[in-house]
């Protein structure tokens, strides 16, 4: 099999397939690629990626996995990597060469445990598709400030100590797989460092139904809201169960300030507001229900 990678690239697809040719290119025509393995975790039920991946990046491994959410997806991925160093990109986040080099080269300080760069805007000027990118990843726009971030680290390009992401990660892993705010949570609570790179960065090519997008953050928030119940104390549980009405409007507000101190986010802005309380409505009343009743089925369903 050769010399282990320096880092694992796990690529997740489920059905956003027409942003893969750009970001099998973009990897397949990065300078370190020698450095580094391609796992693709496909849960697409048409399995539409391994032909791509594969032409492109011979040596790539592929995993078609139809059944399985995009956590357990990239739980499996995970233990099958061979390197130290483990990255994660979704299938819409085209990363812009160089980008392995310098993911490798950001780990050099040990007390690093995770690291992320800039995510730009490439979708459609549909006010969907902005609204969807200014809720997950408008606090990435560019340019970012490089170093330490007591902040968020964006899920669709990132990168992890592997050892220590599953020692972090364990008790979740083999039930509901990969939930990287609580991953997260639980590296920084260990003593490890998450940072912002401003010379890593990624282009979104993202095409949303805003139904679809907002029914998706509904369980991915009562999936979060229900499985975060044990990471509260007793009277944090109590204050979400009784103020979590509020949330869509929080979540709302929270999206806007931070999109209209920006530049490129303000611009997207525009006529994205009522799209985007479409999307905080969907998120805040799944996690207000995930915190009264539990996650039911919705950890199923994040796909």
């Amino acid at each position: 099999m050769g010399a282990a990678p320096e880092l694992s690239i796990i690529l997740y697809v489920h059905d956003q397939v027409h942003a893969i040719s750009e970001l099998v290119a973009s990897l397949a025509g990065d300078s370190d690629l020698a450095r580094a393995e391609i796992l693709v975790a496909d849960t697409d039920a048409l399995a539409r990626t391994s032909a791509v991946a594969s032409s492109r990046i011979p040596a790539s491994r592929v995993f078609h996995w139809p059944q399985d959410t995009m956590q357990t997806a990239k739980a499996k991925a995970l233990f099958l990597c061979r390197a130290d160093l483990v990255a994660i990109l979704d299938s819409t986040a085209v990363p812009t060469s160089p980008w392995i080099g310098p993911m490798i080269a950001a780990f050099a300080n040990s007390a690093i445990a995770g690291v992320a760069g800039s995510v730009e805007y490439g979708g459609s000027d549909s006010s969907g598709d902005r609204a969807a990118y200014l809720f997950e990843y408008g606090a990435f726009a560019p340019p970012i400030p490089s170093g330490p971030t007591v902040g968020d680290l964006p899920g669709n390009s990132v990168a992890y100590r592997r050892a220590d992401l599953i020692t972090a990660a364990e008790p979740q892993l083999g039930a509901v797989g990969f939930i990287k705010p609580f991953a997260q949570a639980r590296l920084r609570a260990r003593g490890g460092e998450l940072h912002l790179r401003s010379e890593l960065r990624a282009t979104l090519r993202s095409r949303y139904d805003l139904v679809a997008f907002a029914r998706k953050r509904f369980h991915f928030g009562r999936c979060f809201g229900g499985r975060r119940l044990s990471e509260l104390s007793a009277r944090k549980r109590w204050g979400l169960r009784l103020l979590g009405w509020s949330l869509p409007v929080l979540l709302w507000w929270r999206v806007r300030r931070r999109s209209l101190q920006h530049s490129r986010t303000r611009e997207l802005w525009r006529g994205a507001a009522a799209s985007v309380f479409v999307i905080t409505t969907a998120w805040g009343l799944g996690e207000w229900l995930g915190a009264c009743l539990g996650p039911g089925r919705s950890c199923e369903r994040v796909t």
